[in-house]
């Protein structure tokens, strides 16, 4: 830790055996300058003990070999905040932090003045300078997180590359993981938002949905690889398994049921409502499909209206001028 230097304790004392040749050294490698509290991991039992001074004197309790030592840190002007782990809190002494609490190695590292977060696990809200109000949980959650404000990451790299967002939430592995700035987006499942960098306002519930979108914003993906491949595309809802699934650039577009809208790539101002309906559009504008694969090869059609089971099935490209409307089965 930067500016700590080692200190040897003056003396060991033990009340009972403790079977470890090797206490010495492990304990030469500690850094006290900034910790009061250690407990020592035996194993039977965990032993608190009180450091104090330059050359704080230990005591230990107990008849078991060590196996483990774990560093807990009170912050010298703001006892509400707990730091546990190696390099977790490195910077608690100044003022301007309160009211953290980070367990695991590197968590809460480069904080200068934030307050009221929490992060649990391996370098959680590592690089948090004076963001606030964060919660991280997992490894690497929110690591690289600076100044973003209300953040919630869950789940192993979720808002990892995070650094300005807020008011994120992100739940699953590498959900919102290359967020940088996007704001009030909500990622729910795996890779759920992954590659999105500034997009904000989209919602995003299941594994792969939205997953990537990187400037698209206030789209709502609901099901496995829903909006899976949108980059820029926005106003987007998809509701159902794969649906709008391959769109990338269009927007406006609404689809409910699985695998609706699922071949879309630059196509707007779609509705599909039923299983395969407008399946394989890709750049069709203006339709209206309601049913079972209505409008299902619809490739680049426009302005059509179909209503019905099957309805206006085969239709590839006509109504390109909005004179067709379609309401039987064909």
């Amino acid at each position: 830790m930067s500016g700590h230097k080692s200190q040897r304790p003056e003396r060991l004392r033990t009340k009972g055996p403790l079977n470890n040749s090797n206490i010495h050294r492990i304990l030469s490698t500690l850094k006290f300058s900034n910790m009061q509290r250690l407990i020592l991991i035996l194993s039977s039992q965990l032993i608190l003990c009180t450091l104090t001074g330059q050359n704080p004197q230990l005591d230990v309790v107990g008849n078991s070999r060590i196996v483990g030592l774990v560093d807990i840190h009170f912050s010298g002007t703001d006892s509400s905040s707990t730091y546990v782990g190696f390099k977790s809190g490195v910077n608690m002494s100044l003022s301007g932090i309160r009211r953290n609490t980070a367990f695991g190695s590197g968590s809460i590292f480069a904080s200068i003045s934030s307050v009221d977060n929490t992060a649990v696990g391996y370098n959680s809200l590592r690089l948090n300078i004076n963001g606030g109000r964060n919660t991280a949980v997992g490894a690497s959650a929110l690591s690289s997180n600076t100044a973003g404000n209300d953040n919630t990451a869950v789940g192993q790299a979720s808002l990892k590359s995070n650094i300005g967002g807020t008011s994120n939430t992100a739940v699953g592995t590498e959900a919102l993981m290359t967020n940088i700035s996007g704001s009030h987006n909500t990622g729910l499942g795996y890779q759920s938002l992954l590659k999105n960098t500034s997009g904000s306002e989209n919602s995003a519930v299941g594994s792969g949905s939205l997953a990537s979108n990187t400037t698209g914003a206030r789209n709502v993906a609901l099901g496995v690889d829903a909006l899976g491949s949108n980059i820029g595309g926005n106003n987007n809802t998809a509701l159902g398994a794969t649906s709008l699934a391959l769109n990338t650039t269009g927007s406006s577009n609404t689809a409910l049921g699985a695998e609706s809208l699922s071949k879309n790539t630059t196509g707007g101002f779609n509705v599909a409502v039923g299983h395969a309906a407008l399946l394989l559009n890709t750049t069709g504008v203006l339709n209206t499909a309601v049913g079972d694969s209505t409008l299902q090869k619809n490739l680049s059609g426009g302005s059509n209206a179909a209503f019905g089971g099957s309805a206006l099935f085969n239709n590839t490209t006509g109504g390109e001028h909005g004179n067709w409307f379609w309401f039987t089965s064909q």
